[in-house]
C-alpha cells in the first residue's frame, strides 16, 4: 500500500526544510500489508519499489535500489543522505503502565527534570543530555560514583497520537549490568504516568537495545526504514 505525505509538508520539506524523507516503509509484526509513505514526487519510484522489493523490502538489495533513485534526485535539491540509511529500525511500544517492569528500576537510578542539575553530572556516555527549564521534559540517568553511567531521554513528540520516542544509552564499561533498561524502565513510567504512550526505536543489529525493549515489556510493533536526507550544509 503507498500513501502520499501531506502536500503542504512535502512543499515546505523540499523548499524550506532542514530534513526531508522522500520515502518510509514499514512492515507491521502482525502480519499485515507493507505501507511505503512517499512524497509525491517520488511516486514512480514507490510504485516500482513496491512491486520489485515488496516482499523483501529491508534486504541490502532493496535499500540499495532507494539509495539509487532518492539520493541523486535528492541531490539535486541541495540535500545530502543520512549516513544512518543503511538498516531497518525495530519499532516498539508501551501504551499502559500495568505492561511495564517497574521492578527493573535500580535504586541509583533517577529522574531528573532541571537543565542546571543535569549539567552538574559528568556524563560517561555518549548522549549529550539536556532537559527543558520548564521542567516538561525528564530524564532518567544511573549514576555510579557520581557519574551519569546511563541515561534514557526523550528524542520526538508524535502530535498524532501524544506517544514520546525515547532512546537509551550506557557507558561501555558499564553494560550488562541492567543500567540502561533501568533508565528505559523510569522514564517510560513518568510518560505513562503522564497520559504518553511511549515509543522505543533501534537498529536490528542492535542486540543490546532489543533486549532493553523486551525487558521492559515493550510490544513489538513492526519494522521501519526511513530514507533521511539533510539540507547540504546542516549537518
Amino acid at each position: 500500500m503507498i500513501l502520499f505525505e501531506d502536500e503542504e509538508l512535502e512543499e515546505y520539506a523540499l523548499s524550506d526544510g532542514d530534513i526531508a524523507v522522500p520515502i518510509e516503509i514499514f512492515l507491521p509484526a502482525d502480519g499485515g500489508d507493507l505501507t511505503i509513505t512517499a512524497y509525491r514526487a517520488f511516486a514512480d519510484t514507490a510504485e516500482a519499489f513496491e512491486k520489485l522489493h515488496g516482499k523483501s523490502p529491508f534486504s541490502p538489495e532493496a535499500l540499495r535500489f532507494l539509495a539509487e533513485k532518492l539520493n541523486p534526485a535528492m541531490e539535486e535539491r541541495d540535500f545530502v543522505p543520512s549516513p544512518d540509511n543503511r538498516c531497518g529500525i525495530l519499532e516498539y511500544r508501551m501504551d499502559e503502565e500495568s505492561r511495564l517492569q517497574a521492578s527493573l528500576i535500580l535504586p541509583d537510578t533517577r529522574l531528573i527534570r532541571c537543565d542546571a542539575e543535569l549539567r552538574a553530572l559528568p556524563n560517561a556516555t555518549s548522549q549529550p543530555l539536556t532537559v527543558s527549564e520548564e521542567g516538561e521534559e525528564a530524564c532518567a540517568v544511573h549514576i555510579v560514583d557520581g557519574t551519569v553511567v546511563a541515561c534514557a531521554a526523550e528524542n520526538d513528540l508524535c502530535w498524532e497520537d501524544d506517544s514520546v520516542e525515547i532512546h537509551v544509552e550506557c557507558a561501555p564499561a558499564f553494560r550488562c549490568r541492567g543500567f540502561a533498561a533501568s533508565c528505559a524502565a523510569l522514564l517510560a513510567q513518568d510518560l505513562l504516568r503522564d497520559g504518553h504512550p511511549v515509543r522505543y526505536l533501534c537498529r536490528e543489529s542492535n542486540a543490546a537495545s532489543v533486549r532493553v525493549a523486551e525487558k521492559n515489556g515493550f510490544a513489538f510493533m513492526g519494522t521501519r526504514y526511513s530514507h533521511v536526507c539533510y539540507r547540504r550544509g546542516t549537518i
